[in-house]
Protein backbone atom coordinates (compact mmCIF):
# COMPACT_ATOMS: atom_id res chain seq x y z
CA UNK A 1 0.00 0.00 0.00
CA UNK A 2 1.19 3.52 -0.91
CA UNK A 3 2.39 5.76 2.45
CA UNK A 4 0.85 8.41 1.65
CA UNK A 5 -2.50 6.79 0.81
CA UNK A 6 -2.01 4.32 4.02
CA UNK A 7 -2.13 7.82 5.77
CA UNK A 8 -4.67 9.44 3.76
CA UNK A 9 -7.25 6.74 4.36
CA UNK A 10 -5.98 6.25 8.62
CA UNK A 11 -6.72 10.05 8.64
CA UNK A 12 -10.08 9.57 6.96
CA UNK A 13 -10.73 7.11 9.99
CA UNK A 14 -9.75 9.04 12.65
CA UNK A 15 -12.14 11.73 11.49
CA UNK A 16 -14.56 9.36 10.57
CA UNK A 17 -14.49 8.01 14.45
CA UNK A 18 -14.73 11.85 15.66
CA UNK A 19 -17.30 12.69 13.67
CA UNK A 20 -21.41 12.71 14.62
CA UNK A 21 -24.82 12.98 12.87
CA UNK A 22 -25.87 16.19 12.53
CA UNK A 23 -28.00 18.59 10.54
CA UNK A 24 -25.98 21.35 8.87
CA UNK A 25 -27.49 24.46 6.83
CA UNK A 26 -30.68 21.58 6.80
CA UNK A 27 -28.78 19.12 5.64
CA UNK A 28 -28.18 15.63 7.52
CA UNK A 29 -24.01 14.98 7.28
CA UNK A 30 -21.53 13.59 9.46
CA UNK A 31 -19.40 16.15 10.56
CA UNK A 32 -16.28 16.55 12.56
CA UNK A 33 -15.75 19.30 14.75
CA UNK A 34 -12.28 20.21 16.26
CA UNK A 35 -8.61 20.99 15.72
CA UNK A 36 -7.27 19.08 12.23
CA UNK A 37 -3.88 19.73 12.52
CA UNK A 38 -4.14 17.98 16.66
CA UNK A 39 -6.29 14.71 15.20
CA UNK A 40 -3.36 14.78 12.67
CA UNK A 41 -0.92 14.92 15.40
CA UNK A 42 -2.72 11.65 17.02
CA UNK A 43 -1.70 9.55 13.97
CA UNK A 44 2.11 9.88 15.25
CA UNK A 45 2.72 10.23 11.82
CA UNK A 46 5.34 13.67 10.85
CA UNK A 47 3.36 16.67 10.38
CA UNK A 48 4.89 16.99 6.07
CA UNK A 49 2.28 15.07 5.48
CA UNK A 50 -0.43 16.74 6.48
CA UNK A 51 -1.40 18.99 3.41
CA UNK A 52 -0.81 16.31 1.21
CA UNK A 53 -3.70 13.84 3.73
CA UNK A 54 -5.74 16.54 3.80
CA UNK A 55 -5.48 18.17 0.36
CA UNK A 56 -6.07 14.28 -1.03
CA UNK A 57 -9.41 13.59 0.91
CA UNK A 58 -10.54 17.45 -0.24
CA UNK A 59 -10.36 17.03 -3.78
CA UNK A 60 -11.50 12.57 -3.57
CA UNK A 61 -15.11 14.30 -2.41
CA UNK A 62 -14.21 12.09 0.96
CA UNK A 63 -13.93 15.23 3.29
CA UNK A 64 -15.42 18.82 2.96
CA UNK A 65 -14.28 21.82 4.90
CA UNK A 66 -17.36 23.86 5.65
CA UNK A 67 -15.49 26.02 8.37
CA UNK A 68 -11.80 26.79 8.64
CA UNK A 69 -10.42 26.54 12.19
CA UNK A 70 -8.27 28.80 13.98
CA UNK A 71 -6.50 29.45 17.29
CA UNK A 72 -9.25 28.52 19.83
CA UNK A 73 -11.43 28.06 17.05
CA UNK A 74 -12.30 24.21 16.05
CA UNK A 75 -13.23 23.34 11.92
CA UNK A 76 -16.14 21.51 10.56
CA UNK A 77 -15.50 19.19 8.25
CA UNK A 78 -18.26 17.19 6.59
CA UNK A 79 -16.82 13.81 6.33
CA UNK A 80 -18.76 11.58 3.02
CA UNK A 81 -16.54 8.76 2.05
CA UNK A 82 -13.37 6.45 2.58
CA UNK A 83 -10.52 7.24 0.22
CA UNK A 84 -10.23 4.45 -2.92
CA UNK A 85 -6.91 3.47 -2.93
CA UNK A 86 -7.15 3.47 -6.95
CA UNK A 87 -8.86 6.65 -7.40
CA UNK A 88 -6.13 7.86 -4.83
CA UNK A 89 -2.96 7.13 -7.35
CA UNK A 90 -4.81 8.06 -10.47
CA UNK A 91 -5.03 11.35 -8.55
CA UNK A 92 -1.38 11.65 -7.58
CA UNK A 93 -0.26 10.42 -10.90
CA UNK A 94 -1.87 13.96 -12.37
CA UNK A 95 0.51 17.24 -12.12
CA UNK A 96 0.62 18.83 -8.81
CA UNK A 97 0.10 22.47 -9.72
CA UNK A 98 -2.15 24.22 -12.18
CA UNK A 99 -1.78 26.85 -14.06
CA UNK A 100 -3.17 29.93 -12.36
CA UNK A 101 -5.96 30.64 -14.66
CA UNK A 102 -7.11 27.24 -13.92
CA UNK A 103 -6.19 28.24 -10.09
CA UNK A 104 -8.43 30.73 -10.60
CA UNK A 105 -11.39 29.68 -12.44
CA UNK A 106 -11.33 26.50 -9.55
CA UNK A 107 -12.04 29.19 -7.23
CA UNK A 108 -14.16 31.67 -8.88
CA UNK A 109 -16.32 28.37 -9.36
CA UNK A 110 -16.53 27.13 -5.70
CA UNK A 111 -17.42 30.60 -4.47
CA UNK A 112 -20.35 30.64 -6.96
CA UNK A 113 -21.36 27.26 -5.92
CA UNK A 114 -21.09 28.80 -2.42
CA UNK A 115 -23.25 31.51 -3.12
CA UNK A 116 -25.89 29.61 -5.01
CA UNK A 117 -25.85 27.02 -2.71
CA UNK A 118 -28.72 24.61 -4.46
CA UNK A 119 -30.15 26.89 -6.43
CA UNK A 120 -31.78 25.61 -9.75
CA UNK A 121 -31.12 28.41 -12.05
CA UNK A 122 -32.09 27.56 -15.22
CA UNK A 123 -35.44 26.94 -13.67
CA UNK A 124 -35.14 30.65 -12.11
CA UNK A 125 -34.54 32.13 -14.75
CA UNK A 126 -37.73 29.82 -16.42
CA UNK A 127 -40.14 31.15 -13.09
CA UNK A 128 -38.86 34.73 -13.61
CA UNK A 129 -39.75 34.49 -17.10
CA UNK A 130 -43.22 33.15 -16.84
CA UNK A 131 -43.80 35.88 -14.05
CA UNK A 132 -42.37 38.71 -16.77
CA UNK A 133 -44.46 37.50 -19.25
CA UNK A 134 -47.44 37.32 -17.41
CA UNK A 135 -47.06 41.24 -16.27
CA UNK A 136 -46.50 42.11 -19.83
CA UNK A 137 -50.26 40.57 -20.62
CA UNK A 138 -51.54 42.18 -17.72
CA UNK A 139 -49.87 45.63 -19.07
CA UNK A 140 -51.57 45.29 -22.64
CA UNK A 141 -54.97 44.24 -21.46
CA UNK A 142 -55.03 47.98 -19.47
CA UNK A 143 -55.43 45.41 -16.03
Amino acid sequence: MNTDFKYTLEFYRLLESNAEREIFDGVELTVYRGALTKLFKGLGVSQSYYSRVTVALKSLGCITLLKRGARGVDSIVAVHHPPDEMEFLIHHSTPLTHSPQAAKVTDQLADLEKRLGGLDVVEAIANLDRRVKVLERREKSGG
